[in-house]
C-alpha cells in the first residue's frame, strides 16, 4: 500500500504515479524522489535525510505495516518512512507501541537516550530522545525557513 495523499519526504514521493509497483508488490524502476537538492531550501546541513527508525521490541522482524521491513521492499512505505515534529517525538526506547497499520512511524533506536541521523550534507548528528518536538519538526522540514544550527 502506498500513500494516497502528498507527503513531504526528501527522497521517496510516496505517490503511485512516481513509484509504481508491479503485481507482486515490488517497486518498478527504482525510487524516484520528488525533490532536487536545490529544493532543500533550509540547507543540506540543517535537514534530516535519514534517521534510525523505532521498531517495537515486540515486533522485531515483522515486515510490512509493522515497520521492520527493508527499505528495498518498496511495498510498504512505513518500513522506511519516518516523521517527526509536534506530537511525534523520537521514541525514548524500544518498548514502544508497535507502529502497525494506521499508526505513526517514528524515529528512534536501541541506543540509550539517543538516536543517530544523517543530514543532507552527509554529516551524522546524534540527538537526544528528549529533543524538543519543535526542533525535530524544523530539522525534518526541507523548506520551512526555520533553520536549526549545531554547535561543534
Amino acid at each position: 500500500a502506498q500513500f494516497t495523499n502528498p507527503t513531504d519526504g526528501v527522497f521517496s514521493s510516496g505517490f503511485d504515479r512516481d513509484n509504481p509497483m508491479d503485481g507482486s508488490g515490488r517497486l518498478v524502476g527504482g525510487w524516484k524522489g520528488r525533490y532536487t537538492l536545490n529544493s532543500v531550501k533550509d540547507g543540506l546541513t540543517h535537514t534530516i535525510f535519514f534517521g534510525e527508525k523505532a521498531v517495537s521490541a515486540k515486533f522485531e522482524g515483522e515486515p510490512g505495516g509493522w515497520g521492520d521491513g527493508s527499505i528495498y521492499n518498496g511495498a510498504e512505505p512505513g518500513t522506511a518512512m519516518r516523521i517527526g515534529g509536534f506530537g511525534i517525538p523520537i521514541a525514548p526506547s524500544r518498548n514502544i507501541v508497535a507502529p502497525g497499520p494506521g499508526t505513526v512511524p517514528v524515529f528512534g533506536s536501541y541506543h540509550p537516550a539517543m538516536s543517530n541521523f544523517s543530514m543532507g550534507d552527509g554529516s551524522v548528528q546524534t540527538f537526544a530522545v528528549s529533543m524538543s518536538e519543535d526542533v525535530l519538526r524544523k530539522l525534518c522540514s526541507r523548506n520551512d525557513g526555520e533553520v536549526v544550527t549545531f554547535e561543534q
